[in-house]
């Protein structure tokens, strides 16, 4: 498992059909949405700005935040550490 996995784009979306293995997951987007069909590590950090957020097969404690858009979540495979939807 690799210690910190960073994702990052200025204008698109962002999506992952794999499952995304890491310690830190960190997620920026300025415009476009971000979909992600897996995560499993420590902590899930995502910022966009405009546009979406989607997350699947969700195994990580996540810190979200989107300016204008929706931050859609399901299912969740475990809350092993505390999670928090700002």
């Amino acid at each position: 498992m690799h210690e910190t996995l960073n994702l990052k784009t200025s204008l698109g979306d962002l999506t992952s059909d794999q499952t995304l293995l890491a310690k830190n997951i960190n997620v920026k987007a300025a415009e476009g949405d971000v979909v992600l069909n897996g995560c499993q590590g420590e902590v899930l950090k995502g910022t966009v700005e405009f546009g979406n957020i989607t997350l699947q097969q969700l195994d990580a404690s996540v810190d979200l935040q989107t300016e204008e858009g929706n931050v859609t979540v399901s299912p969740v495979k475990s809350f092993i550490y505390s999670t928090a939807l700002l």
